[in-house]
């Protein structure tokens, strides 16, 4: 049945990819990380997604295992996914 486990398409779960809420928000901040410092991304929107992802859903009602948690660990362990500090282009005002 469609929908039902981990198997899904075979692709990973939400919890296989991040392990927690935390982790999640940490790959997002390091990806933003990643595109500022490349030239894809704004320091102001890098900040509004990362803002987006700490504000959302994502496995926030998760009962997290201790692998869930060892797994969002190492997600955070670089400093480039705790905070963005990415320096880029700022949009300036109107």
């Amino acid at each position: 049945m469609l929908g039902c486990g981990k198997e899904h398409l075979g692709r990973p779960s939400l919890e296989e990819r991040y392990g927690t809420h935390q982790g999640y928000v940490c790959v997002v901040t390091a990806a933003a990380n990643r595109n500022v410092a490349k030239g894809f991304l704004l320091v102001s929107d890098a900040a509004k997604l990362i803002g987006l992802a700490t504000a959302s859903s994502v496995l926030q009602s998760l009962m997290a295992t201790p692998a869930d948690n060892a797994l969002a660990a190492s997600l955070c362990s670089s400093p480039d996914a705790q905070t963005l500090t990415a320096t880029g282009w700022v949009q300036q005002g109107p």
